[in-house]
């Protein structure tokens, strides 16, 4: 698994990743998984202890990395919007061995578990500080896309961790901060997926840490942020409310919240408040199909037909990953390209 990284980060140094390229790479991605037992497989039933999670989440963190680069503004619309729905397809496995590891198991053979190692104190010991950003970048997707109940599957395993990665505050902060901004869109009637896809300003907030690198960034294109911050014209706006919303140093790194536990979760309320939006903002969702399902069935009396409700904008098939999903297209790069 470990491999391929450096292979990954030079094809990310290029402006636009090729539909050729993506194909090739879901198709080693797959075959790494099928190194696995079948329990860590995306679809097996089977429960999967949470310790099990660190482990597949470096290779959902590479098809997430990998996926994503092509949100950049270099890339076609219809490129930027398959890479969401990519990154879609990765947030919808995790969510789903997110369920499983919280699934009651058998103990293993010779194995008194203590009380206290319940699902939330094995999940805590599972939560490094990248499996926490997985999961935010993960939450930012699904919300984009409008599932709201899969991002809460995601969430809970979040309010779980709580402080005890500072990484997580921060994550939550930007999350609430993400959600405030797409409920505007949605109130003011901008919130369908096609006037979504072409917001350059949520796409660079579903974009989130991609700002804290040089080789993948584009919100400073222009300025001096990163390396001269405060010289001459400053950080724009919208730089502002990524540095303090996500965390990016003077250099582009990202940081953890500096401030005390306290302070950083009073700022946002914690993720109870991201919970509580969630779920309001699944309700609306709800009331608002029921109200165009009861509309569009009515019997329409001036023509004699009867008028079908397509699905929600936001509501997208179910998309499947593996050698399936990428057998697509004739163009190919050989694995031996990769590794």
């Amino acid at each position: 698994m470990v491999r391929f990284i450096p292979h990954l980060k030079k094809t990310l140094r290029a402006a636009v990743v090729s539909q050729a390229t993506l194909r090739t790479y879901e198709e080693y991605f797959a075959s790494v998984m099928n190194t696995f037992p079948p329990e860590y497989h995306a679809y097996s039933p089977a429960p999967l202890e949470p310790h099990c999670l660190s482990v597949i989440f470096i290779l959902q963190t590479a098809r997430f990395q990998l996926f994503r680069h092509n949100l950049n503004p270099s890339c076609s619309v219809q490129d930027r919007v398959d890479a969401i729905n990519r990154c879609l397809s990765v947030a919808r496995d995790t969510a789903k061995y997110l369920t499983r590891s919280a699934q009651s198991q058998p103990p293993r053979p010779g194995y008194s578990p203590a009380p206290s190692e319940g699902w939330d104190a094995a999940i805590r010991g599972a939560a490094s500080n990248a499996f926490c950003t997985h999961l935010w970048r993960c939450i930012l997707v699904l919300c984009f896309r409008g599932e709201y109940v899969t991002a809460l599957t995601c969430v809970s395993v979040c309010a779980a961790i709580g402080s005890l990665r500072k990484i997580n505050l921060g994550c939550g902060r930007h999350v609430a901060f993400f959600l405030d901004r797409l409920s505007d869109r949605i109130r003011d009637g901008q919130g369908s997926q096609q006037q979504l896809d072409a917001d350059e300003e949520m796409a660079a907030y579903l974009s989130a840490d991609m700002q804290g690198s040089p080789d993948a960034a584009w919100i400073w294109t222009g300025s001096d942020t990163g390396t001269k911050v405060g010289a001459s014209l400053g950080p724009s706006p919208l730089e502002t409310i990524v540095r303090t919303t996500i965390g990016v140093a003077a250099d582009g790194s990202m940081t953890a919240p500096s401030a005390s536990v306290q302070q950083e979760t009073s700022t946002w309320d914690g993720w109870e408040r991201v919970e509580r939006m969630l779920t309001r903002l699944n309700e609306e969702q709800q009331t608002h199909f029921n109200q165009r399902t009861s509309y569009y069935h009515q019997p329409q009396h001036n023509t004699g037909k009867r008028l079908h409700l397509a699905p929600p904008e936001n509501t997208l098939a179910p998309m499947t990953s593996g050698p399936a999903a990428t057998s697509g297209g004739t163009s190919r790069i050989s694995i031996a390209n990769i590794i």
